[in-house]
């Protein structure tokens, strides 16, 4: 798989979507030009938000395949996982992930 940072290409997005969750950060990646990625950071968990470019139903398999790879550079540990659902109205996969430093990230470092 892979993994393309959109962050700083998105960034008023990423700025908007931190301020209409709640969320300490945002980022936005695109995952094999067949998926977006959106990872929120919380206070003590990241919320991950995958989605098809297509029509195409969304299923574990990709999920499975982005866990084989077991992080996303720098923070994202795909193996501590709390709960995974997928929302079938929507096509969308969501992953809670268990996270102890998004404090560093409130002030942009």
């Amino acid at each position: 798989m892979i993994i393309k940072d959109l962050s700083t290409l998105e960034s008023d997005f990423c700025r908007q979507a931190t301020v209409n969750t709640g969320s300490v950060r945002v980022r936005s990646m695109d995952i094999d030009m067949e998926y977006s990625l959106f990872v929120y950071y919380f206070k003590d968990y990241i919320h991950l938000s995958l989605s098809r470019y297509d029509d195409k139903d969304i299923n574990e398999e990709v999920w499975e395949q982005l866990q084989d790879m077991g992080m996303i550079y720098p923070d994202v540990g795909l193996t501590d996982v709390e709960d995974m659902w997928i929302n079938k109205e929507k096509q969308q996969l969501h992953a809670k992930l268990h996270y102890k430093d998004v404090i560093k990230w409130e002030n942009g470092d």
